[in-house]
Formats: structure tokens, C-alpha cells, sequence
């Protein structure tokens, strides 16, 4: 269940922040905070309760645990939280329905519909259609793009990198 939206801007950073009851999801360019050339799209997803995660996931509450799991549960949930994403592609800017689905109130207003997640659903589908065919289709080459490097940090990073604990972790609940 979304709680809130917010696009925040203050002197450190600009981006976008989704609140969940159990997570929060923020969007943002990372270049600006260090002032690169470029831009670097930052995805962050911030467990609330990550006992109750690690539960769901089916992997141990641990750092070890974590590592262990390939990081399998938190990618794949990283990437499932991606695709929900609601993104107006910006090269929508001259169609006729860029300003209302670039609108959060328009999103809100329909959420709070009887049918709402109905209406939601169907526009969610025609702005990924006008991605597709009026837009970059940055939304799904962004999630190919994740996809590849949560694969990448799996094979190379995790299965061939020993991490080895000379004393216990602070993650550890024992």
C-alpha cells in the first residue's frame, strides 16, 4: 500500500520519493550530488522491517545470510519495485497526455476511485504503450539495464569474492 509521494528538493539533492508501510523507494540523479558530467539514475529501496523481509524472502536476517542468497530476494525485489514505477517518459513532452499523466494528483484522484486500482491499471498500460510508441521506452531500458547489472554483481562479485567474518556481525540477531 502507497502512502505518499514526494518530489523533494532541497539543498543536496532533487528526487522522488515513494513511501510504502513497509518500504520507501527513492528516485534521483546521482551525478548532481557529486557534480559529474552525465547522469547517473540512483534507485534506492530502504527495507523498514527487514526481519519481516528476510522471513518473506526466505533467506537468514544476516549479512552472511544476504550474501549467501546471491542477494537474489533484494534484487529481484528492487526490480519488482522498478517496474511498478508510474514513469512518463520524457520524450512524452509534446503528447496530448503527457500533462495528465505527468500530474500526481491525476494518479491520487484515481486512486481514490471505487475502482481505482481497476482505472489505474488501464491507464498504467496505455502510458507503457505511449512509452513504447512516442517516448525513448526508457522504463523498459532502464529495467534491462538493472536486470544485467544485478546479474553481473551476482556472478562476479558475490559467487567469486570469499567474504569470511574474524568476529561477529553486527547483523547477526543471535
Amino acid at each position: 500500500k502507497r502512502i505518499t509521494q514526494d518530489f523533494v528538493d532541497n539543498r543536496q539533492a532533487k528526487y522522488h520519493l515513494a513511501v510504502f508501510d513497509e518500504y520507501n523507494v527513492k528516485l534521483y540523479n546521482k551525478s548532481i550530488q557529486y557534480k559529474l558530467s552525465g547522469e547517473v539514475l540512483r534507485i534506492e529501496r530502504k527495507q523498514k522491517d527487514f526481519k519481516k523481509f528476510a522471513d518473506k524472502q526466505n533467506i537468514e536476517p544476516t549479512l552472511q545470510g544476504i550474501i549467501n542468497s546471491g542477494f537474489e530476494g533484494m534484487g529481484t525485489t528492487l526490480l519488482n519495485d522498478w517496474k511498478r514505477v508510474l514513469f512518463v517518459d520524457p520524450e512524452l513532452t509534446k503528447h496530448p497526455k503527457y500533462l495528465k499523466y505527468s500530474n500526481p494528483k491525476f494518479w491520487e484522484n484515481k486512486r481514490k476511485l471505487k475502482s481505482g486500482n481497476q482505472i489505474i491499471a488501464r491507464h498504467r498500460k496505455e502510458l507503457k504503450e505511449l512509452n513504447k510508441s512516442h517516448g525513448g521506452n526508457y522504463h523498459n531500458l532502464i529495467t534491462q539495464i538493472l536486470t544485467s547489472k544485478l546479474n553481473e554483481m551476482r556472478k562476479d562479485v558475490f559467487t567469486f569474492s570469499p567474504f569470511s567474518y574474524t568476529r561477529k556481525s553486527l547483523t547477526e540477531l543471535n
